[in-house]
């Protein structure tokens, strides 16, 4: 089992599901989260290996990493935001541990990319999972906001599934303190953990590529206040 104070603003090389079990009970303020849903995306195209294929092959296990982000989440704290793709939702509800739940939408205002190739109606939006723990939850944002998000623009320069840093930023803010710990067990390139360096929180992130790691290392390691786009 870790000790939280050792793992906190470090990048973890391992498997997420491997990694989460050594975390704490209930020692984690806020977790985002954006789960590789079972396929690769390479130049624009699904891809698994060598094979390129319109839809996921393999299955991701949603419940089992929703089950074990209830258990390391504080009562009280920002509960969970997961990106996932549409139509996995079978592969996600019911959802029997967290208390309540809510589907926000990110409108991607960016050109629609290939995505499933039989579609006839090409998806310009990606829906995120909101997970409370138990009521209250800490919220720091208005209390006008609405569930689309719509004024944050498609970044795939540094990870084919990258999500905006003011996107994720937006999402810190709403929910968790100063000096409070946001994980992410599927950091990719990194953009929670800068955000939430830009935002004055301790940030843990996973990552099973290890050149990913290396890549978050570097974008930390030059965080500069002034320029948001690390």
């Amino acid at each position: 089992m870790y000790n939280i104070d050792e793992i906190k603003n470090r990048i973890i090389l391992g498997d997420a599901f491997e990694e989460l079990k050594k975390i704490p009970d209930e020692s984690i303020d806020l977790i985002i989260t954006d789960p590789p849903y079972g396929v690769n995306y390479k130049g624009g195209q699904h891809s698994l290996g060598e094979k390129n294929v319109i839809s996921g092959d393999e299955k991701f296990d949603y419940r089992s990493l929703i089950k074990e982000c209830y258990r390391i989440l504080k009562i009280g704290g920002g509960g969970m935001y997961m990106f996932y793709a549409d139509g996995k939702e079978n592969d996600i509800f019911p959802i029997d541990n967290f208390e309540k739940h809510q589907v926000l939408i990110w409108y991607k205002l960016a050109k629609v990319g290939h995505g499933d190739f039989l579609a006839r109606y090409k998806h310009n939006y990606e829906p995120i999972l909101y997970l409370i723990k138990k009521s209250p939850t800490k919220w720091r944002g208005l209390n006008n906001q609405v569930n689309v998000f719509m004024d944050f623009v498609k970044e795939n320069i540094l990870h084919p599934t990258q999500k905006p840093l003011k996107l994720i930023k937006k999402l810190i803010e709403n929910s968790s303190d100063e000096n409070d710990i946001v994980l992410d067990p599927f950091i990719g390139s990194g953009t929670t953990a800068v955000a939430a360096k830009i935002l004055k929180r301790n940030y843990i992130g996973i990552e099973i590529d290890k050149n990913y790691v290396e890549l978050t290392n570097q974008r930390l390691k030059s965080y500069d206040t002034s320029n948001d786009k690390l």
